[in-house]
């Protein structure tokens, strides 16, 4: 699977979740404006890292993450923030995307203000084989 079947099968599949949800999502290097009111995502994923899954066959298992951070103004309280984290949870915890990606256990950090937002950060881990 190449890097971009990849991101095209994960961003996809969060997608469905964010419209189901109405949520507003960016992703990397997306030339939307930043939204500056409500609650909206920010996802990226992260490619991970690469090993033989066994010796002398080329197989390999490859692991990353899909980081979505959750944002909102600060002073709105962090009701919204964490039902979005639960929601994205749910959707990615232990499922198959395309029969190719499969995700372990997300978790869910508080991250508090960062500039004018508060954010909650969800970590979905995934891997790959090849």
């Amino acid at each position: 699977m190449s890097f971009q079947d990849l991101a095209n099968s994960i961003t996809t599949y969060f997608q469905t979740v964010a419209v189901l949800y109405n949520y507003v999502v960016r992703y990397d290097d997306d030339p939307r404006e930043t939204p500056t009111s409500g609650l909206w995502c920010e996802a990226l994923i992260d490619f991970g890292d690469s090993q033989q899954k066994e010796i002398g066959i080329n197989s390999y298992r490859n692991i990353g993450n899909l980081t979505v951070r959750i944002k909102q103004e600060a002073g709105l309280g962090m009701s919204n923030l964490l039902i979005a984290a639960d929601r994205i949870s749910n959707a990615f915890k232990s499922i198959d995307v395309d029969n190719a990606v499969i995700f372990n256990v997300p978790r869910i950090a508080k991250n508090g203000r960062i500039e004018d937002n508060y954010q909650i950060t969800v970590t979905c881990p995934f891997r790959y084989d090849e």
